[in-house]
């Protein structure tokens, strides 16, 4: 037993007091004297004015500040003292700080003081650096909008565990350990990359210093300068076959085409000019950029390093205007030494090995950091995680069933007309497949699908990356291939003797793993999954990256690029998350304004029935492009969120809401041969069958029916085919 258990035993026996930070501290907002340039001093008495550009980068405590304002500025700002902890509502939001001056700080800080009875220092830094506490203050500034507002309600309002002083002590003392560790081997490694390139620096200008008798030659004389061809940027994909470089050593974007091979050095002739790169692969040259086809008497990847060695020479040869630009006469005349080829390998092998070890290096040492940064992260939270007064300090199985049953509460209590909402669209979505009359299908695609991405971001939940991929691939990516290789083995045994298709079983699969539209034609339906998953795990990266302001600015950009640059065919349906993920920003902001249930649902309703019409009328007259494409999508998506919250307990729909996965992936293939077998049987042609609006809903009718067939049967058989742990108990 540790000495912290042994102390929460002896003082704690039935847990922790839990308390409002506000009964035990004094939390205030900080004040500016304005205009503040009035009161900003140089005088020696002035008082420390204490901005966030004062705080050292991860820095504890806060030792000077910049500037000083005078004592009559005081009187309007927030005066605090050494010991007190402040909080930015800015830039490292909620981040706390440890002041060891005296100062007045801004409307942009909140001050805590007074808890030194309650609180040690350290202790209580530690605990509002916590993930739990860093999270709720998040999501309680979050909470109505996008704008991140840390203000003194929401810090006051704050439940922290106050353990005492001894315990407070003891796990000071273990994580100050931790902390130490942590800086030791960060230390440790900028010393040893520092010594590992100083050595290898070293031995590459030794290998590439030579006698009077090696002859020296100009690099025109032993190597074909070629400039590369231009690639317009409209050309490229995010990923692909082969990188293009242009004006910089990190790739432009990706091409089908290559048209230089692997095992190529390149200079870079404009943007970052004179800087040398090397490719392992075959890449594309664009006209930034120059290669050497290298005579007999010159090994490439020797040049490489040569003129790696030659790198200050060669930027001082660049021209320096509003891009920097170096020309083929002066890379020309770049001095190359040419030892014998078997000198050049073997300096080339002993660089390489260098170049690798210190590759290694910037590679293993970081990662081993990031892990114990976590490791330090994960202690530190256990530890600050307490029992509150009347309860026993809960086992780790106990945790983990409480937790347990606290998420099955959650999915319980989720927003029922958020399952009729999807619900409809999935209706609405076979109606659209089945039902043959272009004005219902263009009103119904005006708005259908927005319509699914709009009920996700309802329930959007900010999580790690690696957390919520992981999710991901088991709801989305895994139903996505197993529903994706069954419809496929059904196309090419069954379904492409009756379907005019040249698409082999090969191109089939590719597009299956490719995730593009125009490639999924054994089942075009699945194309919402694969766009659907980078959507989700874009928006959730743009968060954690800068926070919901951010992630619906980009989303907006993204919109507006699809609006103003048309595009299809990429992978994994990324063209269209352009188009989609608008909507899914806005799902996730009308969530977080609160927005409730209809209670007036006769106004709620003639309110749908006029945004019904309007969005019907619109799509008849075509206006679904451009900036009027969302437009008329939201008012599609807004009159049937009205009817959703209008008839929420309808048990059908709810339960078509959350079987609508399934649906998706296999109504395609059941529709077509339920088409096909009503046609023989009435001995009509399958068009007639989808033009006839009562012969087509009752194909609607019997499609969905076998839909909610399969569901219960996979569900029991195999529930990891649709993003399911276990067998759903009715």
């Amino acid at each position: 037993m540790s000495k912290l258990d042994e102390l929460l035993r002896e003082l704690c026996p039935n847990g922790v007091e839990y308390k409002k930070l506000g009964e035990i501290a004094t939390v205030l907002r900080g004040a500016s004297p304005r205009p503040i340039k009035k009161y900003i001093t140089n005088d020696s008495d002035g008082v420390n004015w204490i901005k966030i550009g004062d705080v050292p980068v991860g820095s504890k405590y806060i030792t000077q500040s910049e500037e000083k304002i005078t004592k009559e500025g005081t009187e309007k700002s927030r005066y605090v003292r050494k010991g007190d902890f402040i909080l930015s509502n800015s830039m490292s939001f909620g981040r706390p700080y440890i002041l060891a001056i005296d100062g007045c700080i801004h409307d942009g800080w909140l001050s805590i003081s007074n808890f030194k009875d309650v609180f040690l220092s350290d202790y209580l830094y530690y605990l509002l650096s916590s993930s739990a506490i860093q999270q709720e203050m998040k999501k309680r500034a979050s909470f109505g909008g996008a704008v991140q507002n840390l203000n003194a309600d929401i810090v006051k309002a704050l439940v922290l565990p106050v353990p005492p002083i001894e315990v407070q002590n003891e796990i000071v003392r273990i994580l100050d350990d931790y902390t130490e560790n942590v800086v030791e081997l960060q230390n440790q490694l900028a010393l040893e990359i520092t010594a590992r390139q100083r050595q290898y620096t070293f031995y590459r200008n030794k290998l590439l210093t030579y006698d009077s008798k090696t002859r020296i030659m100009p690099l025109k004389d032993v190597a074909e300068i070629e400039r590369g061809t231009r690639v317009v940027r409209s050309q490229l994909t995010e990923a692909g076959l082969y990188p293009v470089f242009q004006n910089a050593l990190t790739p432009m974007g990706y091409y089908d085409k290559a048209n230089r091979l692997e095992n190529n050095t390149f200079l870079i002739c404009a943007g970052a000019a004179g800087q040398i790169g090397y490719s392992d692969v075959d890449f594309w040259a664009a006209d930034d950029c120059y290669t050497f086809k290298c005579c007999e008497k010159l090994e490439n990847r020797y040049l490489f390093h040569v003129l790696k060695n030659s790198q200050h020479r060669i930027d001082a040869q660049v021209r320096r205007a509003s891009i920097p630009r170096i020309s083929r006469e002066a890379v020309g005349n770049i001095r190359i030494p040419i030892p014998p080829l078997d000198v050049q390998n073997r300096i080339v092998n002993v660089l390489d090995n260098f170049e690798k070890i210190c590759s290694d290096l910037n590679i293993g040492l970081p990662a081993e950091i990031e892990a114990r940064q976590k490791q330090y992260e994960y202690y530190r939270d256990k530890l600050l995680t307490f029992a509150e007064t009347g309860n026993t300090i809960l086992s780790r199985a106990e945790q983990s069933r409480a937790e347990q049953s606290r998420a099955e509460q959650s999915r319980a209590e989720r927003l029922s007309w958020l399952d009729v909402l999807k619900g409809i669209g999935i209706i609405l979505v076979v109606i659209g497949h089945i039902y043959s009359n272009q004005t219902i299908f263009n009103w119904l695609y005006s708005f259908h699908m927005p319509l699914f991405f709009l009920a996700a971001g309802w329930v959007y939940k900010e999580k790690t990356v690696l957390a919520d991929i992981k999710r991901r691939i088991q709801t989305i990516v895994i139903p996505y291939f197993s529903f994706g290789f069954l419809v496929l083995i059904y196309w090419q045994l069954m379904e492409r003797r009756f379907r005019d298709s040249d698409m082999s079983f090969m191109d089939s699969l590719f597009g299956l793993f490719s995730g593009c539209y125009d490639n999924l034609e054994f089942n075009i339906h699945l194309w919402f999954l694969p766009c659907f998953f980078v959507t989700v795990i874009l928006f959730n990266i743009l968060v954690n990256l800068g926070g919901r302001r951010m992630a619906y600015l980009v989303s907006a950009l993204m919109s507006l690029a699809f609006i103003v640059v048309p595009m299809h065919g990429l992978i994994w349906g990324i063209d269209r998350v352009f188009k989609y993920i608008g909507f899914y920003a806005v799902g996730v902001f009308i969530a977080g304004k609160s927005v409730k249930a209809v209670k007036k649902k006769v106004k709620a309703g003639i309110v749908a029935i006029v945004l019904l019409a309007l969005s019907f009328s619109l799509s008849c007259y075509h206006l679904t492009m451009g900036i009027m494409w969302f437009v008329t999508a939201l008012i599609g998506v807004a009159a049937v969120i009205l009817i959703s919250q209008l008839i929420n307990e309808n048990r059908i729909l709810q339960y078509f809401g959350r079987i609508s996965l399934i649906i998706l992936c296999i109504h395609g293939p059941v529709y077509r041969i339920v088409v096909k077998i009503v046609s023989i049987l009435l001995n009509l042609g399958t068009d007639a069958v989808r033009e006839n609006f009562l012969l087509a809903m009752v194909v609607v009718v019997i499609t969905m029916a076998i839909c909610s067939t399969a569901y219960e049967v996979v569900v029991r058989l195999a529930p990891w085919m649709v993003g399911k742990k276990k067998v759903k108990e009715n």
